[in-house]
Order: structure tokens, then C-alpha cells, then sequence
């Protein structure tokens, strides 16, 4: 069994399942929507973000950093498919399937799946970019940015997968919990890997400049995040895979 084929089997579900689409016409929904909120002067960019000028990309970034973030962990564990797909011990039964395969094919998932919304994600801050009289090259920065965040919390989501049956709710409140308190955390204490205060720079007036210095910093902080995840994941799908030997 190879990797490709998780790889298939999860992209089959998440454009195949109801609920799974659903969620995408939300994502497509949230551009427009904060478009359409914050285009005038006074509107909900003003209130949610400090500083002078047009806050249209700030505003849709902020919606859509939401919507990533939140179902990134969603995602992973399941939360957003009407029917779930097979844990790792089915596929560990009935396929053979090698840890490194499976994982491998997990983590390709997350990245081709991630790359198609931030797809369906860049028309609109592009618009919102140029309300805002950002140039395309920021937005493409700040998407590129924001779907590297989303990716390695996939991946960390996923070692809190349940591996012989499906991930139940408790599991994705754990997840959204402990990711606010690391936003809270770093954005107060490390602005430098804070994902927060990168994403707020780039959504500013040649914010570009202002948010190199933490690009670097922030991109490794969430690339530990990720590799961290994968990690866990190995552990416990190798300890997961020698008990099943045993029966």
C-alpha cells in the first residue's frame, strides 16, 4: 500500500462527503463577506484592528486566518466529514499499510488539500488587497504564509487522531483550546513567532518590510509544530502497529 493511495482516499472524502463541502462554500463565502463589512471607513476592520488607513485585507485576512486555523484541527480529526473516514488500525488490517506510508500519505493530504483553499482563498484577498492598495506580490506572501500555518497544525492535529475508531468532539476542543493559548501566548510574550503579528504586517500598507523579521522565526516556530506532530503520530501508529502483530 502506498502513500498515494491515503493520499486519494482522503481528497475522495473531503469533495465527496456533504458536510466536507459545505465547509468549502463557507470558506468561498468568507471573502465577500468581509469584503462587503469592512470596503467603507468605520467598518469592522477599524474596530478589530488599530492603525490608520483602508483595513479591507485586514479584515478578510483575519476572517479567513479564522477559518483555516479553526478547521485545520477539524480537518484532521474528522470533525468536518459526515462520514469519517477509516482509522489507521483498519488500514493497518486490511492493507498492510507501512507506518511511514500512511504518515507520508497523511501529510500529502494535508498539503494538497491545504493548497486547494488557500486556491479558493486568494481571489478575495486579492480584491481585499487591492482596497486596501496592497500589491499582489504582499497577498501572495501572506497566503503562502497563512497556508504553511494551517498545514503543520494539521499535521499536529493529527497525532491526536484516535487510530481504532473516529476522533469524538472532546478531541477538537482540546485542539482549539490549546491553540489559542499559543496564539495568546506568543503574540503577547514572543511577538517574533508570533503567526498573529506576522499576518497583521503583512495585511498593512507595506507591511512586506515590517514583517520580514519575523517571517523566518514564525515559519520555523510552526515548522518544529508540525515536525513535533509527525513525531507523535510515528510513536504511537509504530506502537499502535506491533499490538496488532501480537494478536
Amino acid at each position: 500500500m502506498k502513500a498515494s493511495s491515503v493520499l486519494d482516499r482522503g481528497l475522495h472524502l473531503v469533495f465527496t462527503d456533504p458536510r466536507s463541502l459545505g465547509w468549502h462554500l463557507v470558506l468561498l463565502a468568507i471573502g465577500p463577506a468581509a469584503l462587503l463589512i469592512s470596503w467603507s471607513d468605520g467598518g469592522l476592520a477599524d474596530f478589530v484592528l488599530s492603525g490608520r488607513g483602508p483595513r479591507v485585507l485586514g479584515t478578510a485576512t483575519l476572517f479567513t486566518a479564522v477559518w483555516f486555523v479553526a478547521t485545520a484541527g477539524a480537518w484532521s480529526l474528522d470533525q468536518l466529514l459526515k462520514r469519517p473516514g477509516y482509522p489507521f488500525v483498519h488500514w493497518l488490517r486490511y492493507t498492510r499499510v507501512r507506518v511511514g506510508s500512511y504518515l507520508a500519505g497523511r501529510a500529502l493530504f494535508h498539503l494538497v488539500h491545504t493548497l486547494i483553499l488557500a486556491a479558493l482563498a486568494l481571489p478575495a484577498l486579492l480584491a481585499a488587497g487591492e482596497g486596501s492598495l496592497i500589491p499582489p506580490s504582499q497577498v501572495l506572501v501572506l497566503t503562502a504564509l497563512l497556508s504553511w500555518y494551517a498545514f503543520t497544525l494539521r499535521l499536529a492535529a493529527d497525532a491526536g487522531r484516535r487510530l481504532d475508531k473516529g476522533t469524538g468532539s472532546l478531541g477538537l476542543l482540546v485542539y482549539i483550546l490549546v491553540v489559542v493559548a499559543v496564539l495568546l501566548a506568543t503574540t503577547a510574550s514572543i511577538p517574533v513567532l508570533s503567526a498573529v503579528v506576522a499576518l497583521r504586517r503583512l495585511s498593512e500598507a507595506d507591511g512586506l518590510n515590517g514583517a520580514v523579521r519575523t517571517l523566518g522565526p514564525s515559519i520555523l516556530a510552526h515548522g518544529g509544530i508540525g515536525v513535533a506532530g509527525l513525531a507523535l503520530s510515528f510513536a504511537r501508529m509504530r506502537q499502535a502497529a506491533v499490538r496488532e502483530r501480537r494478536r
